[in-house]
């Protein structure tokens, strides 16, 4: 398997396992690439806010924006579900994300081998 293809499996796929490693390394790659394609655009309207077209390309880097998350969520859920799959544990454990406090507590589990 190449890096590239091992690369879109563990970030795309919600089959498998990960190592504690990978799963962090997504991790970063998404936060980078969450941070890049959304800060470099909205500091870009900002210091160019007189142009004439401002609403009409503020309204683009905002589809972008949402795009962008919906990406990272996907990304950010499949890594949680092979991790859990990596502890022997249902996929379906990481829907806890969206209760409130509960994000933390999984966090801390996902990184411990035995919980």
């Amino acid at each position: 398997m190449t890096q590239l293809t091992k690369l879109k499996f563990n970030l795309f796929s919600f089959q498998g396992r990960i190592s504690r490693a990978d799963y962090l390394s997504g991790l970063i790659i998404v936060l980078l690439m969450s941070l890049i394609c959304i800060y470099v655009p909205n500091q870009i309207i900002l210091k160019n806010s007189k142009l004439v077209f401002h609403h009409f390309i503020s309204n683009i880097f905002i589809t972008l924006n949402f795009m962008i998350s919906i990406v990272s969520l996907w990304i950010i859920l499949a890594l949680h579900v092979k991790r859990l799959h990596d502890l022997n544990r249902s996929g379906w454990w990481s829907l806890l994300l969206f209760t409130p406090l509960t994000p933390i507590i999984v966090l801390i589990c996902l990184f411990i081998e035995s919980f």
